[in-house]
């Protein structure tokens, strides 16, 4: 269960970084 839930945030998080303009997206 706690590794569904890690999983879920990681994919959360990734998700919000997409979204922003995040520095390290311009780096690749």
């Amino acid at each position: 269960a706690l590794a569904a839930v890690m999983r879920k945030i990681v994919t959360i998080a990734n998700a919000r970084l997409r979204d922003l303009p995040h520095p390290a997206s311009q780096l690749t």
